[in-house]
């Protein structure tokens, strides 16, 4: 028993159980105040206990005596033992029961912990040599007489003899002192038969460092035996030299992280002085003593023998990387949760694999970013998000809507025809665990205040805090995204080699079809059988994190929040500026109409005075619909996309502004031409105008303005019949033109007022000419 245990706690005349105060052969007494016993304070061992007699033998732990100096350059101290002290066993009692004397445990040798296969065969022999020499001093009977009687020189003095008896003049004799040191050491440790193998243990001082002497020690190198440089033999490596590698690698290890670079500096620093350049441009030293320095690899050898392994790899690779993949792992995440829906998990991954758009298979869009939410407890992947933007809070909380809703509906929108107990995950959670630059900002605070929930940022480049939800990104890869056309490769493809862009040909309604069918499939089938633990580590249920989902919420704790689409609307969902005008409301390039527009007047009032702006909530998703807060319910109002401007099937807003933007870049690279265009254009106008105006200026004026606005519909008339004749005479075959008289008669069909009128204007011209 420690003496350390709160059953030994207090002191004075407190009382202690009599089985505890009751003293016996072999156990270890810390005597705090010996009272009147007559030893001093100190360790004992109980070698003997009468209480008939009411005596009991002592034998007291050796104190720390004088240090002799070894060969080493440490101490090593030798103890001896003496004859155990005689006590009253009655008041060794008394003062336990007092606590001024408590029971413990000694220190156990490493020797007494050997098994039998583990001794050396010189160990074997010491043991077995020595216990027929104690082999008088082990039974009741020869203890007995030996405290009783007091008889123990008597023992010493038969097994000395016996011993020496069965000796030759020439071996080792037995001493009294030897066998009174071996029964001491034997009584001390408790009778155990290792207590007879020498304490060898610091002997020879293994692993301990030697100072060296004059003499080189080690092999020759080879370059002294060759010849090759006799007098490069070497340097031993003191005290100083073993001071100085050290101090060389705690500089520099830690920072350079390499053994030769830190070697190099300790060379610089503490071997050559005077750097200067040459006249040949480099950097030499005055004096140098390199010599004396030691070699690479006992730098290397030293440092090794001073720092563990563990304490090297920390100072080799960065404290980062040593607490993401090399500390020590303490426990689980849900090892101190209740339940489902007590913390939830959220991270984003580039996915590796090349999308291409809805709108046209060649049109390469990159890498989507996927969005999951996990719960810790069971699991269960209870949210996911597809997007083209992010990673950010804008998209991060798309995952947790989706999280928080009902999935029934969103796996409908995504060609599954299922309901929600499929994926029934519709609850909110206590605590969020997440990146801190995806969610360190004023709307994420403002979502969380309005749900509820604790935001819990991990630390910075520490992904491993949040392990459960960083190894499905590596699940998702393995099983689905490797496999996809388009995916990206683990390594850069050779030169050659086709380029696996070239191969992507899902659009992102179909990745993420993919990754929901996956999901669906995690959640049914996942074994999680490390979390029937504890009070449910009997639990009849298959360990799947639907199943244990499911179990928890119903047997573990109560109810966990689930929000009502108005609630998840205002916290989650994003919002934009719409503008009313006179056809609708319109948003990302499309117009929405709905009941509250026209109960409201909104497109009325935007024709007959002015548009005006309108706040809508919407689902990249579901471009289809947005929506907008009634004022008067409180509650959202949907808006859908007008006929006229559907898009192709299960397109998303990032498609649609991309296209947009798209579209907007080839109008952009067009302008040159079409503002050539416009210039020529206006260029051909200004000179086909002033033709007309020098056609004019040679023509006869009118002699009044009344003359020159009068007969413009009998003008119009015989311009128009003219252009008919022209076009009637051009459509007509080369054999069957008409002739010139043909012409002229249906020219003479025209009315004669108009005709001869015609004819005197010409006459008048050709006389004015």
């Amino acid at each position: 028993m420690n003496a350390r245990d709160t059953s030994f706690d207090g002191g004075g005349d407190s009382q202690v159980p009599e089985t505890l105060a009751q003293i016996g052969r072999q156990n270890v007494l810390n005597i705090v105040n010996p009272g009147p016993l007559p030893i001093e304070p100190g360790l004992f061992r109980v070698v003997w206990a009468n209480r008939k007699s009411d005596g009991a033998f002592l034998l007291r732990f050796p104190d720390r005596q004088d240090e002799t100096e070894v060969s080493t350059g440490r101490k090593r101290v030798k103890p001896k033992l003496h004859f155990p002290t005689q006590v009253s066993l009655a008041v060794l009692e008394e003062l336990a029961g007092k606590r001024w004397i408590v029971k413990t445990r000694a220190y156990v040798p490493k020797r007494l912990r050997k098994e039998q296969d583990e001794l050396t065969d010189f160990e074997k022999a010491v043991k077995v040599r020595r216990k027929t020499v104690v082999s008088s001093f082990m039974s009741d009977e020869d203890l007995l007489r030996i405290f009783e009687y007091g008889q123990m020189g008597r023992y010493v003095a038969r097994a000395v003899e016996e011993h020496n008896a069965e000796l030759t003049d020439e071996d080792e004799k037995l001493t009294r002192y030897h066998v009174y040191q071996v029964v001491y050491r034997y009584w001390l440790l408790a009778c155990v038969d290792n207590a007879l193998i020498s304490d060898s243990g610091n002997c020879g001082a293994p692993g301990k460092y030697r100072n060296p002497g004059k003499a080189k020690r080690g092999r020759t190198p080879d370059r002294v035996l060759t010849g090759h440089a006799p007098d490069k033999v070497g340097v031993n490596t003191g005290p100083d030299d073993r001071a100085l590698i050290w101090l060389a690698w705690d500089n520099y290890g830690g920072k350079l992280g390499k053994y030769a670079a830190a070697y190099n500096k300790m060379l610089e620093d503490y071997f050559s002085k005077g750097w200067h350049e040459d006249e040949h441009g480099c950097w030499v030293p005055t004096i140098h003593s390199l010599e004396q320095r030691p070699s690479l690899e006992i730098f290397r050898y030293y440092v090794k023998r001073k720092y563990t392994p563990v304490d090297l790899l920390k100072q080799l690779i960065p404290s980062i990387t040593w607490q993401q993949t090399r500390r020590a792992l303490k426990g689980k995440a849900a090892d101190k949760l209740f339940g489902p829906a007590q913390t939830f998990m959220i991270d984003s991954t580039v996915a590796d694999v090349y999308l291409v758009s809805t709108f046209n298979p060649y049109w390469i869009i990159g890498r989507p970013i996927v969005y999951l939410v996990r719960d810790v407890w069971s699991g269960m992947i209870v949210g996911v998000h597809v997007a083209l933007e992010g990673p950010n809070w804008h998209t991060a909380r798309l995952a947790i809507y989706n999280a928080f809703s009902p999935k029934g509906e969103f796996l409908r929108s995504f060609g599954f025809n299922m309901t929600d107990e499929h994926w029934p995950c519709a609850h909110g959670c206590l605590s969020l665990f997440h990146d801190r630059g995806e969610s360190l900002s004023i709307p994420s605070t403002d979502s969380a205040n309005v749900l509820r929930i604790i935001l819990s940022a991990c630390a910075s480049f520490r992904p491993d805090s949040k392990g459960p939800i960083e190894t499905m990104f590596n699940w998702l890869n393995l099983e689905t995204v490797h496999w996809l056309p388009g995916a990206v490769r683990s390594r850069q493809r050779e030169r050659g080699q086709r380029d696996y862009r070239l191969d992507a040909t899902l659009t992102l309604y179909q990745f993420t079809r993919i990754i929901i069918h996956a999901i669906l499939t995690f959640n049914r089938t996942a074994n999680m059988g490390d979390r029937l633990v504890g009070p449910i580590a009997g639990l009849e249920i298959k360990p799947t994190p639907t199943n244990l989902w499911c179990w928890g919420l119903e047997n573990l704790h109560g109810s966990p929040p689930q929000w009502d689409q108005d609630t998840l609307y205002t916290a989650l969902l994003p919002s934009s500026m719409a503008s009313i005008r006179a056809d609708g409301i319109h948003f990302a390039g499309r117009c929405y109409q709905g009941a509250i527009s026209d109960k409201e007047q909104w497109q009325e009032t935007a024709r007959a005075f002015h548009s005006g702006k309108l706040k809508v909530k919407y689902h990249p998703n579901n471009p289809q619909q947005i929506f907008v807060l009634n004022e008067m319910t409180g509650n959202y109002e949907t808006l859908n996309m007008h006929a006229g401007q559907q898009m192709p099937e299960h397109v998303r807003f990032e498609e649609i502004v991309d296209c947009l933007k798209y579209r907007h870049f080839i109008h952009k690279g067009d302008e040159d031409v079409r503002l050539l265009d416009r210039i020529g254009h206006n260029r051909f106008r200004d000179e086909e105008i002033k033709k007309a105006e020098e056609t004019r200026a040679n023509a006869i004026p009118p002699a009044s303005k009344s003359e020159h606005l009068s007969g413009i519909q009998d003008k119009r008339s015989f311009e128009a019949m003219v252009h008919r004749l022209l076009e009637s005479a051009q459509d007509m075959p080369a054999v069957n033109a008409p002739r010139d008289d043909a012409i002229s008669t249906a020219a003479c069909d025209a009315p004669s007022d108009l005709l001869s009128k015609l004819l005197a204007e010409t006459a008048e011209e050709i006389e004015h000419v």
